[in-house]
């Protein structure tokens, strides 16, 4: 009896052991599926987050006498000839207005020469502008929720360096701007890309591009996009060689269950197509604007109509 009793109890702990080893691997098979279910949600909030801003973008321009936020630099066509183009009265005459074009379509606040308005306060760029009117009152919406790079998250700009104390969004100096010695390039950044196109802008012949984005939500390309999550270029020092960039994963939020490249795309009409083709991300514009040899007129230009190309059902101009 003895005997029977002790093979009992060894059956039993082998079978406990059989049921715990089996409910681990159970577990770790499901891993990758909660991933994917988590990856999923996010995708989704970022979507919605996208139709808010569609919506914002037609409210501000109705607002606005149909203008969009200011995207940045001078536009030859917008008033006359280099006249500045920022819908807020800062710049009343062309000697006034910046001459820069400002380049990082993710750009939401600057903080330095000729980046400040003439009372001294942060000049507002592309979305900051929704924020500022008043139209969007989160600004977390301006954040894709799966970007996971320091400089284009929510919080990365809600914690300040001293002396400023404050954590409102959009106060600088913050600690992602530090830089031993300084304060950084000051600027505040989102986690969308800004690039509105006029279809009917001339095409300029060295960038191959339109020559200035559209400044009207009428003039707005309704077959090409105008925000998506973040596009840009990968993590590298200046003057790394392809040879290194090509084998890098490029920064973008979304992937796909099978590793893919994915972003979300809102168009004029308000609709978000999400697009996880490659060629978008992969056609021969983005070595060249890795290295600097591609403006990035050229490679937003071509990357947009891809992604339109492809929302249609319609094969793209490609590569």
């Amino acid at each position: 009896m003895k005997n029977k009793s002790k093979a009992f109890t060894q059956i039993d702990l082998l079978a406990v052991i059989f049921v715990i080893v089996f409910s681990f691997t159970i577990c770790i098979a499901l891993v990758p599926s909660f991933d994917r279910a988590e990856e999923a949600a996010r995708r989704a909030q970022c979507a919605n987050q996208l139709r808010q801003m569609g919506t914002a973008f037609a409210v501000y321009a109705a607002s606005n006498d149909g203008l969009l936020p200011w995207y940045g630099g001078i536009d030859p066509a917008y008033k006359g000839d280099f006249q500045c183009e920022l819908h807020y009265p800062y710049y009343p005459t062309n000697s006034d207005c910046p001459e820069d074009r400002e380049i990082h379509p993710f750009l939401a606040y600057r903080d330095t020469s000729p980046g400040l308005c003439p009372d001294g306060s942060l000049r507002p760029f592309r979305l900051a502008c929704l924020y500022e009117a008043g139209i969007i009152s989160d600004p977390r919406i301006f954040y894709c929720p799966s970007e996971t790079h320091p400089q284009y998250l929510y919080e990365s700009y809600t914690d300040p360096l001293p002396p400023n104390t404050s954590t409102e969004w959009g106060t600088l100096p913050q600690k992602i701007n530090s830089v031993t010695g300084a304060y950084g390039n000051q600027w505040v950044r989102v986690g969308y890309t800004y690039y509105p196109i006029n279809p009917s802008t001339p095409i300029n012949l060295i960038w191959q591009a339109p020559a200035f984005t559209a400044r009207r939500y009428s003039e707005l390309d309704a077959a090409i996009p105008y925000l998506t999550d973040r596009i840009w270029k990968r993590d590298e020092p200046p003057g790394a060689p392809i040879e290194v960039l090509r084998h890098r994963p490029k920064p973008f939020a979304h992937r796909t269950a099978d590793g893919l490249y994915a972003v979300n795309a809102l168009f004029k009409d308000g609709h978000v197509f999400f697009c996880d083709d490659q060629r978008p991300f992969t056609h021969n514009k983005w070595e060249p604007f890795e290295i600097g040899y591609c403006s990035y007129q050229t490679f937003f230009y071509k990357t947009y109509k891809i992604i339109g190309s492809l929302s249609r059902g319609e094969e793209p101009d490609y590569p």
